[in-house]
Parts: C-alpha cells; structure tokens; sequence
C-alpha cells in the first residue's frame, strides 16, 4: 500500500531527478523512491536492542557534530580493548 504525499522539491534538485530518470529510461516517481529508500534511516528493527538508544541520540545530532564523530580516532587503548571484545 502507498500512500501519496505532495512535496515541493527546489528546481535544481527536480532537474537532476528527472536526469537520472531520463538517463536510466524509468519513471521520475521510481528514482525518487529509489533516493528516499537509499538515503532514509534503517527501520528499528534492523538495529539490535542494546543499541537503540545510541542510534536514536545520533539521528538528533546535526551534520557538524556527525562528521567529527567519524573523523575521530580512537586511543590505542581503545582499540585494544575494542579487538579483546
């Protein structure tokens, strides 16, 4: 079941969607889909419970703070405890 929704979308984002779709011959609404699906959160049940939480706090954090946190490096010990676990 679908259920329908009317977004506007910025001109410049629309012509690229309707490239892509003119370029792979499918449907405008395919590669939108195909865009959401790709770009949208795991359902929860794909996370295991004990890290849930953790997932929640990190889909509230803004752009910034999400890239510092990938960019960091863990102590030496860290990583030692991380490969004893």
């Amino acid at each position: 079941m679908a259920e329908p929704v009317n977004l506007q979308i910025p001109e410049a984002l629309y012509q690229r969607l309707a490239i892509a779709a003119g370029a792979t011959q499918r449907s405008l609404e395919d590669i939108i889909l195909q865009a959401l699906q790709i770009g949208s959160p795991p359902t929860w049940k794909d996370v295991p419970e004990e890290f849930q939480n953790d997932i929640a706090s990190l889909d509230r954090l803004d752009d910034d703070s999400l890239w510092q946190i990938a960019r960091s490096q863990k102590t030496q010990l860290e990583m030692e405890r991380y490969e004893s676990l």
